[in-house]
């Protein structure tokens, strides 16, 4: 049996959640070599669509559950794993591949035995306190050299570095039909600098206090943030708050066909995260979307990226954050976007998938 011949894919991220894409690119390229079942987490609601069909080999589950459970999102529960076996029976035979995004599903090993499992783990993976979790998976996909570290040595399975990706379809285009916000086009028209992010505008994942600084010490330059805020109330207070300054403009909710012809228009292309625990183990989409257009890019020292030196500078201070951008306004850069947009086609999910192949024994497999 192929690896890829009948896949389910069991992810945290729900299928319309447009600020994290990634996993669905390797739902549509699944879907091109097999029958692919993806299912979202449980709902309670009984109204909402149960099973849609995407395409021919393509079929997204949003099961229900009769009530939400205290922990997780309540894939463990009896009646979500009975209609994902039911689901799987009817439109697919055995189970080649099992995908666990973000969070290890262990009772899944049990479920489908014969397959491929495989635990995509998410930005708050702990190697060592989850291990239990994801210690009889075949493979697990880390997002940073740290995690990739922290594995204990007593894992059977194998483990692979593995990073973001992009729609490079949509990124790759320049005569697309497109729109930009009215907002944008007056902002961006005074000749100014133009200086962007896209991406979770979370008070958990922006360093504000270093973005505000920047703002104030380039006050001739233009800064755009393209994203959407996720509630909670000190992140509605910086957005607010950052929003009343002259040179900076904040637009929610652009519809992801459209995010590369932002970036398109941007001089230079920031990643200004904490380095907290919320974003130690990350590796933001939006660093392969920047690539992927050939943007300058200045990050914080995050440890997921820090090991792409000659794709992004990084600094932790605006003063720094400021003298990089001039640096990179002023700085020819052909070889560095060469190797960005190689490196943005190498991080699509069809060369990762052979990678797996490459990676995982045969004969678990054949």
């Amino acid at each position: 049996m192929k690896i890829w011949k009948y896949n389910i894919i069991i992810s945290d991220i729900p299928w319309e959640y447009y600020l994290h894409p990634c996993p669905k690119f390797y739902g549509f390229e699944l879907a091109k070599r097999g029958i692919t079942l993806w299912v979202n987490p449980p709902s309670r609601n009984p109204f909402k669509i149960r099973i849609k069909k995407i395409s021919k080999n393509l079929i997204i589950l949003t099961p229900w559950m009769f009530t939400r459970p205290l922990k997780g999102a309540g894939f463990d529960r009896v009646e979500v794993r009975f209609q994902v076996k039911l689901a799987a029976k009817v439109f697919q035979k055995k189970i080649s591949s099992l995908w666990s995004i973000s969070t290890a599903y262990c009772h899944l090993l049990k479920d489908f035995p014969t397959a491929v499992s495989i635990f995509w783990s998410g930005d708050f993976f702990s190697p060592k306190k989850e291990f239990k979790s994801y210690k009889e998976f075949d493979l697990v996909l880390c997002l940073t050299p740290p995690n990739y570290l922290s594995i204990p040595e007593s894992f059977k399975g194998k483990r692979m570095h593995f990073n973001m990706s992009c729609d490079l379809n949509i990124f790759q285009q320049k005569s697309a039909t497109y729109s930009l916000a009215e907002s944008f086009a007056n902002f961006s028209s005074s000749g100014s600098k133009l200086i962007g992010y896209i991406g979770t505008l979370s008070s958990r994942r922006i360093d504000y206090t270093l973005v505000k600084r920047l703002t104030q010490i380039r006050p001739k330059m233009r800064f755009i943030f393209v994203g959407k805020g996720d509630g909670l109330e000190s992140t509605n207070y910086e957005i607010k708050h950052l929003a009343k300054r002259e040179n900076v403009l904040l637009l929610e909710s652009v519809d992801y066909e459209n995010v590369p012809f932002y970036i398109r228009k941007f001089d230079a292309c920031l990643i200004p995260y904490q380095i907290n625990e919320a974003n130690w183990g990350t590796c933001p989409c939006k660093f392969v979307e920047y690539c992927a257009i050939g943007k300058p890019i200045i990050s914080t020292s995050l440890p997921g990226l820090t090991k792409f030196s000659d794709l992004a500078k990084f600094a932790d201070s605006a003063e720094n954050f400021a003298d990089l951008i001039d640096q990179a306004l002023s700085t020819k850069r052909e070889k560095e976007i060469n190797l960005q947009k190689k490196f943005a086609e190498e991080s699509s999910a069809s060369n990762f998938l052979v990678k797996i192949e490459n990676i995982i024994p045969k004969n678990k497999y054949v």
